[in-house]
């Protein structure tokens, strides 16, 4: 539809239509709906006192349709004499599907059709597309065995908006009221029967039922029946609808494997990879063919001379299936030394490079000096890059001829090297492109003029040649030969190469303005705000894929697509002027999120939130979250709690809003506001907060944020009188962070730096009252550093404390002697717990202070200074996409002060996690490296188990 509507632009603006410059002065807008096209009268008036020639009109007004929202356009232009203009454009808005309702004449679960049907709620109706979703719900009932008569779709639309309702006309449903299995084996028949019983007096389902019988028959290849076949033989017996479901089962022989004397492989690997065998042969195989499979398992972990004996036995069982079982001795080989490997041939490259790239990339089982067929074979490959790189055109080399000892127990491996002349690249041609940037490109490209031929290289470097002209306002530019033999011309000898690189640029583009479609609820000002790019600025490619990942990172959208169109050119230059067409679709801004759980430190939770995010359309979010939980053990409690073991359900209540772009000054805004009860080591507290933050993205990688807090804490059930007060504390706290991660959720490489100073005082409204004086300072560093290699990550973490009471006058005296009225409130004392905590360790374990006679850091009266170190070190293999292990070493510890590094705490552990889109879900469970004895002679635990989300 849009590209007819754009066709017939074309006609109409035909040279000659209009005069020769214009200005719009009045516009008008018509409608279909009396509401919903709001939305459409920014882009509407933009045309008022713009003057115009016809072309520039033409590539202005013909952007308006491309629009998806817009199913129908047309306009009326009036040219008056003094050359001004009269512009109506009409408008009909395409409907969005708002509710889509399936009825029928059975009572017919609806949900799978709805996951995949042609039409979706809050899609735009598009009625073309009617009929295929005819034939996806006739095709959906025959396959689960109803008969459509008819199908009739009721639209009412209202406004912008249209309900689709689907009246299912179903005049006959197939009925299963029989069961009959076909097969030899009446053990099999019988247990199958019972299996498909449950299907009787079902509607015939042709899915669920072809499910079942893949089912079936991978049960049966597990069982051994390696030529077993299932069948679906169902007839239908017309009279009443009912049908008998009849599954036909051949199962052929069956084969068991039995082993002896397999130690270093287990039972499991081997049956594994003879079934897997099979099963790519078609069910098909012998025993010479079953000695090699297990020979070559062997083989594959570096284990050689490996014997494998087959006996057999046949027989026939009660149900008068024969059975076959196979026997296999196997007497463990072993692994054989490489003596020595030999290169013959290469004259260029000595034996001390080649014999690098062996051990650079070198399979555990190679590197350690033994024998590694698989890698044997893939070393030619890497042999050959290595020449390839160097200007060796035609490198061959020779697959491993592997020489073994008389006694079989050392071996020696021989690779024959022919590496024939050595390629210069005389030239680097690049055409239809300026000097000035032919040179630049020189610069950066690993093949150099005069130098040895890189092929390895050659790609990278006309990547390197076309991103660099793209990025000279080239958006359209394209290499025309990259896949054509003249790329590289070579002499005759093959001693000299010319790279020819044939350029098509497209014309050089510049900005002129961004036109943005689709967003219905959202204020195009909320996507313009984001643009980096200036008028009359070079568009790349390379900025408008940041546009692209900048607008993606607002989450608001599921599709976004940016289009340059170019418009005219700039006069007096090569330039043309485009304008840049954002196309996008709104994503649902609600969220309701129930999400019941479990964490070691806290116990069984249950939480539930609501949000949105797209408040008046300006990405303005609000959200509102509750979460209980109750603590399963009291081992994180002081002495006389524990002994009370008093259950209290902690619970929390918070509500926040988020303004993206203040108005003054372009930052983020937060405000929170919380209420909680929560459990500390020698008391319980509510506690309330508001707190508004400032934040700003100076750069990508760099963010600063300013944040006021006011807490109001009220302790109960405190085991220490310092605890027993209520406490105000208001503080300032401003922070930085600098992030280089290649990705915030599971970073692989990069760094990260973060580092944030809370003041509190009564300045900032903190307590101050002639017994008790809150005013203290706060420093917190936390550092992660990331790097990888092949399937592994590295990790590292460092985080450091340090607070100080800044109270001058710190005591009092009373009747009842010194009292001081200065000190950090426990609440804000360092512990380690959280994501700081040491895996290994029980909360009131790594909480200890380096004090006699004193438990946990929160009995200790902080009037002076506290610190804490924190570091974990982490390697990780990364299994698949979706889950990593690894082990660790934690270390950390709280001290009051005095810091004292060479006293922390170790542990060490492994750890499972599973990647998720918030984070790793992490089971860890850690070992201390050193158990102490605590004053009482109560030994720590040995280890613990951690489970967390999003660690680090």
């Amino acid at each position: 539809m849009n590209i007819l509507i754009y066709l017939i632009f074309s006609v109409l603006f035909a040279p000659g239509v209009f005069a020769s410059i214009f200005t719009v002065v009045d516009v008008g807008l018509e409608c279909d709906f009396s509401d919903g096209c709001e939305r459409f009268e920014k882009n509407i008036n933009e045309f008022v006192d713009q003057e115009y020639t016809r072309e520039s009109f033409r590539e202005k007004i013909r952007v308006i349709p491309l629009d998806e929202s817009i199913d129908g356009f047309s306009y009326r232009l009036n040219i008056r004499a003094n050359k001004t203009a009269e512009l109506v454009i009409r408008i009909r808005p395409r409907v969005k599907i708002q509710k889509i309702v399936f009825k029928s004449n059975y009572n017919i679960d609806f949900a799978q059709l709805e996951k995949f049907f042609l039409y979706k709620e809050g899609d735009y109706y598009h009625s073309w597309k009617m009929p295929d979703a005819y034939k996806e719900i006739r095709k959906y009932f025959n396959e689960r065995g109803f008969e459509v008569r008819n199908i009739q779709v009721m639209r009412e639309e209202r406004g912008g908006d249209i309900d689709l309702t689907f009246g299912i006309d179903i005049v006959h449903v197939k009925i299963i009221n029989k069961i009959d299995i076909v097969c030899e084996n009446n053990g099999l028949k019988e247990e199958l029967y019972k299996r498909f019983l449950k299907l009787r007096g079902s509607v015939w389902d042709k899915l669920k039922i072809k499910v079942e019988i893949g089912g079936i028959s991978k049960e049966l290849y597990e069982r051994g029946y390696f030529q077993s076949k299932v069948s679906d033989i169902t007839s239908s017996i017309q009279e009443e609808s009912h049908i008998t479901l009849r599954i036909k089962v051949q199962t052929g022989e069956k084969y068991n494997f039995h082993f002896r004397g397999n130690n270093v492989i287990a039972r499991s690997e081997l049956l594994s990879n003879i079934k897997f065998y099979i099963r790519n042969n078609l069910g098909k195989f012998n025993e010479d063919e079953l000695n090699k499979v297990i020979v070559a398992i062997y083989e594959k972990r570096g284990i050689y001379n490996t014997d494998v004996k087959i006996g057999k036995r046949f027989g026939i069982n009660k149900y008068n299936i024969s059975f076959n079982n196979l026997y296999f001795k196997i007497i463990e080989g072993t692994k054989i030394p490489i003596e020595e490997i030999r290169f013959t041939g290469n004259e260029k490259l000595d034996n001390r490079i080649l014999e690098k790239i062996y051990n650079d990339n070198a399979t555990p089982i190679a590197s350690g000096g033994y024998l590694d067929q698989d890698y044997l074979d893939e070393y030619p490959a890497l042999l050959k890059k290595a020449y390839l790189e160097r200007g060796y055109v035609f490198i061959n080399s020779s697959k491993p001829k592997i020489i073994f000892s008389e006694k079989f127990n050392k071996a020696i491996v021989e690779y024959r090297i022919r590496e024939r002349q050595r390629t210069k690249l005389g030239k680097i041609i690049i055409k239809n492109i300026e000097d000035e940037i032919i040179s630049q490109i020189k610069k950066v490209m690993k093949n150099k003029e005069n130098s040895y031929l890189n092929l390895v290289a050659i790609q990278d470097d006309l990547n390197t040649i076309i991103q660099i002209i793209q990025n000279q306002g080239y958006y359209f530019a394209e290499i025309l030969n990259q896949d054509r033999g003249e790329l590289l011309s070579y002499d005759t000898g093959y001693l000299n190469a010319t790279l020819n690189v044939d350029v098509r640029t497209g014309k050089k583009i510049i900005f002129n303005e961004v036109i943005v479609t689709g967003n219905e609820k959202t204020k195009t000002e909320v996507i313009t705000r984001l643009l980096r790019i200036k008028k009359d600025e070079k568009i790349t490619r390379k900025n408008v894929q940041q546009m692209k990942k900048d607008i993606s990172y607002l989450g608001l959208f599921s599709t976004i697509k940016i289009t340059p169109y170019i418009r005219k050119q700039r006069e007096g230059t090569d330039e043309y002027y485009a304008n840049l067409l954002i196309q996008v679709k709104e994503r649902n801004f609600g969220v309701v999120e129930v999400a019941p759980g479990f964490r070691t430190d806290i116990g069984m939770k249950i939480s539930g939130a609501v949000a949105y995010n797209n408040l008046m359309g300006m990405n303005r979010s609000a959200m509102f979250k509750v979460q209980a939980n109750s603590r399963l053990d009291y081992n994180n409690f002081d002495e006389r709690r524990r002994m009370e073991r008093k259950r209290v359900i902690e619970y929390s209540v918070k509500t926040g809003f988020t303004e993206p772009h203040t108005p003054i000054f372009p930052m983020e805004f937060d405000l929170e506001l919380s209420h909680s009860r929560r459990r500390f080591f020698s008391f319980d507290a509510d506690i309330s907060k508001v707190s508004t933050t400032f934040s700003k993205n100076l750069l990508k990688w760099l963010t600063l944020s300013v944040k006021y807090q006011l807490e109001v804490i009220a302790p109960f059930d405190a085991s220490e009188e310092k605890d027993r007060d209520y406490f105000r504390i208001g503080s300032f706290i401003p922070s930085i962070s600098i992030d280089h991660r290649d990705n915030k959720i599971n970073p692989r490489k990069g760094t990260f730096f973060g580092l944030s100073y809370e003041i509190a005082n009564p300045n900032f409204y903190s307590m101050n009252k002639p017994d008790l004086e809150i005013n203290f300072i706060r420093l917190i560093s936390r550092n992660k550093f990331y790097a990888s290699y092949k399937n592994m990550v590295f990790a590292l973490s460092i985080s450091g404390g340090y607070e100080k009471n800044m109270v001058k006058e710190k005591y009092i005296y009373q009747d009842d002697g010194r009292v001081t009225r200065g000190f950090i409130p426990s609440i804000k004392v360092f512990r380690l717990n959280g994501v700081d905590v040491v895996r290994g360790f029980e909360d009131a374990e790594i909480n200890r202070v380096d004090m006699e006679n004193v438990p946990d850091i929160s009995e200790v009266i902080v009037d002076n200074t506290a610190f804490f170190a924190n570091i974990k070190f982490e390697p990780r293999y990364l299994v698949d996409d979706n889950i990593m292990m690894g082990v660790f070493l934690d270390a950390g510890r709280v001290f009051v002060n005095h810091f004292k590094p060479v006293k922390l705490r170790t542990a060490t552990g492994i750890s499972l996690k599973f990647l998720t889109p918030v984070g790793t879900l992490d089971f860890d469970y850690g070992v201390k490296i050193q158990r102490k004895t605590h004053v009482g002679g109560k030994r720590e635990s040995f280890g613990r188990f951690h489970l967390s989300i999003g660690y680090f």
